[in-house]
């Protein structure tokens, strides 16, 4: 009886961790639209992307909207990461850290990764014989 309480125990624990952790896959062809709540003081945002655990900024510093379209370079499964920024008098502050799109919690409630693939074309010259 024993056994079979800590094989019910061990069942529970790999579903909780399981669901806990499980993130949206989306599959995307082309671009992606990302957006965030707006942070209070922020003068603008720099969008990030990881792959395959490389972390590389986007080049887009000066976002002042709270959405924009992402076009990823290459195939691949990418975390999208999101920072605000805040500068005063032409001096830019530290940053905030980043929101990664693949982490659970408070910041991202629906956690994801753009899963990007060019699509397979289709057969060409179908015909009967060789």
């Amino acid at each position: 009886m024993k056994k079979l309480w800590k094989m019910i125990i061990v069942i529970a624990m790999l579903l909780v961790f399981t669901i806990g952790y499980a993130q949206q896959m989306v599959y995307v062809t082309g671009p992606e639209t990302v957006s965030w709540d707006a942070v209070v003081g922020a003068t603008g945002y720099e969008l990030f992307a990881k792959k395959n655990d490389v972390e590389t900024s986007m080049g887009i510093t000066t976002l002042t909207t709270f959405d924009v379209d992402v076009t990823l370079l290459g195939e691949g499964i990418y975390v999208i990461g999101v920072r605000a920024l805040k500068e005063i008098q032409g001096v830019v502050i530290p940053p905030s850290d980043i929101n990664w799109s693949d982490i659970n919690g408070e910041w991202t409630p629906v956690p994801f990764v753009l899963v990007y693939y060019l699509p397979v074309q289709m057969p060409k010259n179908l015909r009967i014989g060789g």
